[in-house]
């Protein structure tokens, strides 16, 4: 098999037309460019150039040989530059599947951080339950899910757990004077309750908290998202399970309550998932990293 290093070669000295200008921009010898072109034109059994005092042309042979060179070389350079730019995060893509609790808890700040750092590189968010986000991760469809427990995470993928936080029970002006008492679960049967579809994994939740204080969780105004509940909380219509974090400026300018509770809401996790069927590109290796950070 010939020398790939006889072609780049090759194509230098075609390129240029000469012997000096081709060991000059490759850092060789002259010496060595001929070599390897005498050695080239014997591996191929033919002569590719006309060597003159002016420099060299090139034979029949020699043409066509550079033609079909020339695209590839080009080719390589061009797959070359890119990888060294991925390698920069000069460009690139990221794909993630989020849901909503991690979007506001985790994300908007790494987020942030990571488009500061590498802004060339493509953001692709795309809003997923947790379900959704797994299915996706399993497709290959997103480099990497940041979801919601409670979940069920099989081999291929791996989830690492980045972060808890807080559930509360909040309602509008109308309810508010249950904030000054602390009201147990059954005691929700008497008001109406605002939440997440019974696809989501928030709704079976709380379902099997309820489950486990002999209740049945009831609903009474279904959401697709939890960016819906609040502002139906704030016209009254119900009360809701919420992550703190979506409604602390709420509470603070007195337009949300938090209704106190004998129960306790066991904390959830923000857990980012990989499938470890595809590499992740460098760019989501880097949002890996900042998140785990």
């Amino acid at each position: 098999m010939i020398v790939y290093d006889y072609y780049r070669i090759f194509y230098y000295v075609g390129k240029y037309k000469t012997f000096t200008k081709a060991a000059k921009v490759l850092k060789n010898s002259q010496s060595n460019i001929t070599r390897s072109i005498k050695n080239l034109e014997n591996e191929l059994g033919c002569q590719l150039f006309i060597r003159s005092h002016q420099g060299v042309k090139f034979t029949p042979e020699g043409e066509e040989l550079f033609q079909h060179v020339a695209i590839a070389y080009e080719h390589l350079q061009v797959a070359e530059n890119q990888i060294l730019k991925n390698r920069a995060l000069q460009t690139g893509s990221l794909s993630i599947g989020i849901t909503e609790t991690a979007l506001h808890t985790l994300l908007i700040s790494k987020l942030e951080q990571f488009h500061e750092l590498y802004p060339q590189i493509k953001i692709h968010i795309y809003n997923y339950s947790t379900l959704e986000a797994i299915d996706a991760l399993k497709k290959g469809l997103v480099n990497i899910a940041v979801v919601t427990t409670p979940f069920q995470a099989k081999k291929p993928l791996k989830y690492t757990i980045v972060q808890s936080f807080e559930e509360i029970l909040i309602a509008g002006e109308k309810y508010k004077d249950l904030k000054n008492k602390k009201i147990h679960f059954k005691e929700l049967l008497n008001y109406p309750m605002i939440g997440l579809n019974k696809d989501t994994i928030t709704y079976q939740f709380y379902n099997d908290l309820f489950i486990k204080n002999h209740l049945s969780y009831q609903i009474d105004i279904e959401v697709a998202s939890a960016n819906q509940i609040l502002p139906l909380v704030s016209h009254n219509l119900g009360l809701a399970f919420i992550p703190k974090v979506f409604i602390e400026n709420d509470i603070s300018s007195n337009k949300i309550y938090q209704i106190p509770l004998e129960n306790d809401i066991p904390h959830r996790q923000i857990c980012m998932i990989k499938n470890t069927e595809y590499p992740l590109p460098l760019a989501a290796l880097k949002f890996e990293e900042m998140i785990l950070s």
